[in-house]
């Protein structure tokens, strides 16, 4: 199966992705490695909602934000 891919029934199939590709792409990408305390501190309220294009875009493309996840 793919990643971020919902499935269901004996055995088991697709049903839908869970997000779009371009955000599973950038999920993908990420460095969890680099993840720190401060990170989810800064971003607590962000790592909250729903994960869409727009949302994953402000966690990660912040300016000014050091953090190259």
């Amino acid at each position: 199966m793919e990643p971020y891919t919902i499935v269901g029934g004996v055995p088991a199939k697709p049903i839908k992705k869970r997000f779009s590709q371009d955000v599973i792409d950038r999920l993908l990408a990420l460095d969890y490695s680099k993840v720190d305390r401060r990170f989810m501190e800064t971003h607590i309220e962000q790592l909250y909602r729903p994960l869409d294009e727009r949302s994953i875009g402000e966690l990660l493309d912040e300016p000014g934000d050091r953090h190259e996840l």
